[in-house]
């Protein structure tokens, strides 16, 4: 019985240095680059448009793909 708890507390201690290790790593560098705006200034303008015609009646939500809705 102990035997056992020993192995179970080793093999919890070098768990936990690995991922200690792995965490002290550089995040890899992805192929992504952040957009300056989620809109266009078209679409902004477009959008800004359709939010004064409805008013309070309705919330206008943009680049939001109909399969989304579905």
């Amino acid at each position: 019985m102990l035997w056992v708890l020993i192995f179970v507390l080793l093999i919890i201690m070098v768990v936990t240095l690995l991922l200690k290790a792995r965490s002290k790593r550089e995040p890899a560098a992805y192929p992504y680059q952040k957009a300056d705006s989620l809109f266009s200034p078209a679409a902004r303008s477009f959008l800004g448009v359709l939010e004064k015609t409805v008013g309070d009646k309705c919330k206008v939500l943009g680049k939001i793909r109909l399969a989304d809705i579905i």
